[in-house]
């Protein structure tokens, strides 16, 4: 299972309205379509369709002009697979994700409840909530 990160907002602004709002200020960031996903599988040519929210959004990546989505809102959070380098400020998931949390004066936390820098990606406390 891939590892995620997850911005989660200052509890008042955990809402779906909130989220798409902040969204929609965000540069290199737009809420995807709803409508899923379509991936084919390589060994059969199955499509397996993967059904999307509104609150889904999809970060811009320049380097290949392209849309791909990324971030899944649910139950108060945003959600992304960590492909990239934290505090890397030249990757456009990360500059999404730590403009993102904070505009929700969030916190970027780790599946195992570590939590990270807003700015820098730099752990801040690990996963037995110890400070770094």
């Amino acid at each position: 299972m891939a590892y995620q990160i997850h911005i989660i907002p200052r509890e008042d602004l955990q809402t779906a309205d909130t989220w798409k709002f902040v969204v929609d200020e965000c540069e290199g960031v737009r809420l995807a379509s709803g409508e899923g996903s379509v991936v084919v599988n390589p060994k059969t040519g199955e499509e397996i369709r993967i059904g999307g929210s509104s609150t889904d959004a999809e970060i811009h990546f320049p380097d290949e002009d392209a849309w791909y989505p990324a971030l899944f809102w649910r139950r108060g959070r945003a959600s992304i697979n960590a492909r990239f380098e934290m505090g890397d400020e030249t990757d456009p998931a990360w500059r999404v994700v730590s403009w993102l949390a904070q505009r929700l004066d969030g916190e970027i936390q780790g599946d195992e409840g570590e939590v990270f820098d807003c700015v820098t990606g730099q752990m801040v406390r690990d996963h037995l909530g110890r400070d770094v």
